[in-house]
C-alpha cells in the first residue's frame, strides 16, 4: 500500500516548520535573559519577567540579551520599549 507523503514537502507544512523553529528560538532566546539576568544578580519583577516570556519578537529579545550583558538595572534592558510594553 501507497503511502502519500506529498505534505511534508508542501510549502504548508514548510511554513508550519519555520513557525516551529522561530517559536523555539523565541522561547530559547527569553530563557537566555532571564538566565544572564538572574546569573548577573539582577532583580527582576513578576512583570518583568512575564513581559521578557511573552515577548515573540526574536530581534527584541536579542536587544534585551545584549543590554542584559551589562546593564546594571532592569530599567536598563527594556530602556525603549518594544513589543507589549518592553
Amino acid at each position: 500500500m501507497a503511502v502519500d507523503t506529498s505534505f511534508f514537502t508542501s510549502p504548508l507544512s514548510e511554513e508550519i516548520r519555520d513557525e516551529g523553529r522561530t517559536e523555539g528560538r523565541t522561547e530559547g532566546r527569553a530563557s537566555d535573559v532571564l538566565r544572564l539576568l538572574d546569573r548577573r544578580g539582577i532583580p527582576l519583577s513578576e512583570a518583568d519577567r512575564e513581559r521578557v516570556t511573552s515577548c515573540k519578537d526574536l530581534d527584541t529579545l536579542t536587544r534585551w540579551f545584549d543590554r542584559a550583558i551589562t546593564a546594571s538595572s532592569a530599567a536598563e534592558v527594556f530602556l525603549d520599549g518594544g513589543p507589549s510594553g518592553g
